[in-house]
């Protein structure tokens, strides 16, 4: 998982910036996103693609969490999973109801650089 690109680039900022919250403007309303670090990365996976004894939760069918779907933050409001498809373009299937916040996660990279802190 941590092997694509990326998601590296935009732990890599994270972990630097002063604040891992961003808000972003999506089609009707903003929403508050705090993101993971690269230390807390592998534990947001679960409840998601793993179970809390390390066993997958991916599946094909209607509802299952995908292949690639990688849990990147949690809406800070609802606590909703921001995740990045790193398979395919983004779409929607089962009893996911997904919500596109940016079309491109070097999009959501350029918002988590803007709360870099300087290194002095």
């Amino acid at each position: 998982m941590m092997n694509h690109n990326k998601i590296k680039q935009l732990l890599e900022h994270v972990d630097r910036a002063e604040d891992n919250e961003i808000e972003l403007e999506c089609e009707f309303e903003s929403i508050t996103i705090e993101l993971f670090n690269s230390e807390e990365i592998e534990e947001g996976q679960l409840g998601y693609s793993v179970d809390g004894e390390g066993q997958s939760l991916i599946g094909n069918e209607e509802g299952d969490w995908k292949e690639g779907w990688i849990v990147i933050g949690l809406d800070s409001y609802l606590g909703d999973p921001i995740f990045v498809d790193s398979n395919t373009a983004m779409h929607g299937e089962g009893d996911w109801e997904l919500e596109c916040i940016a079309k491109r996660i070097e999009d959501i990279i350029e918002k988590v650089k803007g709360n870099v802190r300087e290194i002095k």
